[in-house]
């Protein structure tokens, strides 16, 4: 077999379970679970996410187990299996879309060749080797302006570093990228994610919106259906997927440790939490850094970005460093009217800025990188003055 795989069995006969699982144990591959439909052990299977499904059409809820797994991002394949050939239910089977179907008596031989098949299907489809790196940028309270960060790094790396770059928006909630980077397009993550099955690169590139060179956005949905929100492992792959495409992927992850930023951050490079320095957001900050350590699901320690600092806090920073004993990446000022202008002109802030400058240093350490000047223009007040007596 050409990829270890794994595989979930759901059979009610108990003969035809352990037979399917005796032949398994002879492959080289993971039995992620051997269950029976009836048993009340169907609710753990639903987190092992095998690569491959083993399932008896014989049982009345086979049919309602298709229908879960084709709403999934990434559906696995099903192989079905009976105690016997019935020519009915095998036309059913391949009609609710099992790839085989398995009956007495089972040899290794017959499964091997079925799992083959799906295991070089599988490798073909795969995503490319990761090439990019992930950063994601993480509110430890509400307004810390976390998405504020995210979209001025993800425009500046693309601009110091010339390589491809995804901003993409996981705060399902706030959804605030578009309107920074101007990416108001027709689909969402929501979208990219019901098209996992079949996704390529000619497809990622129709649904992501390109909004200036060298960087790409995809945005969260405008609203979330109802009970119908999939599964954060599927977010998870949409970051890979990017990972594979891009050279930086920037993440706003949103606010708190929601389940779906928990499920992300593992995939990150490095995490960055942003907050403020008042009390309350940098309790909620230390609560966090604890909660993600302790889980040791960072690749390495987080970072943390202290956002709106105000004249009052410049001797508190050593204060804070030590109550949230992780390196303090960036200091940003408070800088109400640049934000407000960059608000009413639709613009990130300037780089001139206190604010684009700081800016713009974090995003050179990111990337590894000197800041590489960017020349505005000046308009003079003799400029200025012919601009408004030609619209006259």
């Amino acid at each position: 077999m050409t990829r270890a795989l794994g595989v979930g069995v759901v059979i009610a006969d108990t003969a035809l379970r352990h037979s399917v699982v005796d032949c398994l144990n002879h492959l080289r591959v993971r039995i992620a679970f051997a269950i029976s439909p009836a048993s009340g052990d169907v609710s753990t299977a639903e987190y092992s996410n095998p690569d491959v499904l083993v399932l008896d059409f014989g049982h009345r809820s086979a049919f309602e187990i298709m229908e879960t797994i084709k709403s999934l991002g990434t559906p696995p394949p099903v192989i079905a299996a009976h105690v016997s050939a019935d020519p009915d239910l095998i036309l059913a089977a391949v009609r609710a879309g099992a790839r085989e179907f398995l009956y007495p008596p089972i040899g290794v031989e017959t499964l091997t060749t079925a799992l083959d098949k799906i295991a070089d299907e599988l490798l073909m489809k795969a995503p490319p080797h990761r090439t990019g790196k992930a950063i994601g940028f993480l509110s430890a309270d509400g307004g810390s302006g976390a998405t504020t960060v995210a979209c001025h790094v993800a425009a500046e790396l693309s601009r110091i570093t010339s390589a491809g770059t995804l901003a993409a928006d996981f705060d399902l909630l706030g959804g605030m990228v578009g309107f920074w980077l101007k990416a108001n397009g027709a689909y969402s993550l929501l979208d990219i994610i019901r098209n996992l099955g079949r996704m390529d690169l000619s497809l990622w590139k129709g649904m992501v919106q390109s909004v200036q060179p060298h960087l790409d956005a995809i945005g969260a949905p405008a609203e979330i259906p109802v009970g119908e929100l999939p599964p954060a492992a599927n977010f998870a792959t949409v970051l890979r997927y990017a990972c594979a495409n891009y050279g930086w992927v920037v993440a706003d992850l949103g606010q708190g440790l929601s389940p779906l930023a928990m499920a992300l951050i593992p995939e990150l490079d490095t995490l960055y939490l942003v907050t403020t320095p008042e009390v309350a957001p940098l309790y909620q900050a230390r609560r966090i850094v604890n909660k993600v350590l302790s889980q040791q699901c960072t690749r390495e320690l987080p970072r943390v970005v202290v956002n709106r600092v105000r004249r009052e806090y410049a001797q508190e920073s050593k204060a804070i460093e030590k109550l949230l004993a992780v390196p303090i990446e960036a200091y940003l000022p408070e800088d109400y009217h640049e934000l407000v202008e960059a608000h009413a002109g639709g613009r990130l802030v300037a780089s001139r800025s206190d604010l684009g400058g700081r800016l713009a240093q974090l995003t050179a350490r990111i990337s590894g990188q000197r800041p590489v000047e960017r020349r505005e223009p000046r308009f003079s007040f003799l400029r200025q003055f012919r601009a408004r007596a030609a619209a006259q």
